[in-house]
């Protein structure tokens, strides 16, 4: 019994090999075998929400770059004044470090882009005499 059921793992792993060196999809189970593995990015909403799994990790995050006047993410600015802001629409997160280019101080940017920053977590009250509750924001790698 034992030999059989490692036949077929073996027959399975074969199959989802040759599959993988082709580009296509095993048709044998359920699992797509893609050629390469996709890059996993990340909304600034999807950081909010798991923020467990984030924190302290470096990922890359898309979303529109905001104008210096815009105020959307939660409480001031984590370091300086010059943090700029991400937005996927729902939510915004603080980025440490520099502006990108293709990103205007007075309007920000008219397309998504995508930025690869560690994940930190403060603690700050959201609102004036609020209670402290912790706050994400990304940290750009030093030049």
């Amino acid at each position: 019994m034992r030999s059989a059921a490692c036949c077929l793992v073996a027959i399975a792993s074969a199959a989802a090999c040759s599959a993988a060196r082709t580009g296509q999809r095993d048709t044998t189970s359920s699992v797509a075998i893609e050629p390469t593995a996709s890059i996993n990015i990340v909304t600034p909403l999807r950081v909010v929400r798991d923020s467990a799994a984030f924190v302290g990790r470096t990922i890359t995050v898309r979303g529109r770059c905001l104008e210096i006047s815009a105020i959307r993410a939660q409480g001031p600015p984590p370091r300086a004044r010059s943090d700029w802001q991400i937005d996927d629409g729902d939510v915004a997160l603080f980025v440490v470090g520099p502006r990108p280019a293709d990103c205007p101080v007075a309007e920000g940017s008219r397309a998504n882009l995508m930025v690869t920053a560690r994940v930190a977590e403060d603690t700050v009250p959201l609102r004036i005499g609020g209670v402290p509750q912790a706050r994400r924001f990304l940290l750009l790698p030093a030049p």
